[in-house]
């Protein structure tokens, strides 16, 4: 048997996970921040939010999530909607994630 540590991001994901349930028991709202995940963002949220790529980030795009809950991103994802609501999130991520890229490069030289 060998152990196979769990990755930053799985963690991240198992807790967001966990939040968004006992968010959802309790009637509560949450808020999960995500990079460029926007099937992580359609599972989890009720609305998304896009910011622009910083310094100066502001909000971009907004988007209500409209799905029906409980959500398993392994379920919905061929769904008509979800397919819709990526296309769109995607469309506004798409220019902001190559942003950030080429500042990550900038930064690096």
């Amino acid at each position: 048997i060998a152990f196979h540590p769990l990755s930053e991001a799985e963690v991240m994901r198992v807790g967001e996970l966990h939040i968004a349930r006992i968010a959802q028991r309790r009637g509560l709202g949450d808020m999960s921040i995500t990079l460029s995940c926007a099937d992580e963002a359609i599972a989890l949220s009720d609305r998304v939010v896009v910011l622009s790529a910083g310094p100066a980030t502001r909000p971009i795009g907004e988007f209500v999530i409209d799905l029906p809950r409980p959500r398993n991103v392994a379920e919905i994802r061929d769904q008509a909607r979800f397919v819709e609501l990526h296309a769109q999130i995607w469309a506004v991520l798409r220019d902001e994630v190559l942003k950030g890229y080429d500042q990550q490069k900038r930064r690096a030289a």
